[in-house]
């Protein structure tokens, strides 16, 4: 079963003339920029889901909502990391052997940003 590294960073470009957001990630040697991305933030469980995208490939970072945090992602936790590659074969922490965190830097409600730092080893859901 194929393992994927992901490390992550997603941050507010401050000092673009844009000010745009940004999900990056380093994909075994490669980089990854999404050209959209969003949050949604569930008042009702609250968690945070942000997805990024880019072209046929999604990254998504689920984990629950407890303040400025660092949370562990696996297969016995209730956050989630995963990745769908270009050829549509799904890597997530919610197999066995799939570990990492969420770090989850700064919250802006006003600029309405979040700004953290993500790791993890995923496997392929055998797609």
């Amino acid at each position: 079963m194929p393992l994927l590294f992901i490390a992550l960073l997603f941050v507010a470009c401050e000092d673009t003339e844009t000010n745009s957001s940004a999900v990056q990630a380093n994909i075994d040697s490669t980089f990854f920029k999404a050209l959209g991305s969003y949050a949604i933030m569930d008042a009702d469980d609250f968690s945070i889901t942000i997805i990024g995208m880019s072209g046929n490939q999604e990254l998504t970072l689920h984990t629950e909502w407890r303040g400025q945090h660092a949370y562990s992602v696996g297969p016995d936790s209730e956050s989630y990391a995963s990745f769908t590659d270009v050829d549509g074969n799904v890597f997530t922490t919610e197999n066995e052997g799939s570990s990492g965190e969420i770090v989850i830097t700064n919250r802006s409600d006003i600029r309405q940003e979040l700004t953290g730092s993500f790791s993890f080893t995923s496997v392929s859901t055998g797609n």
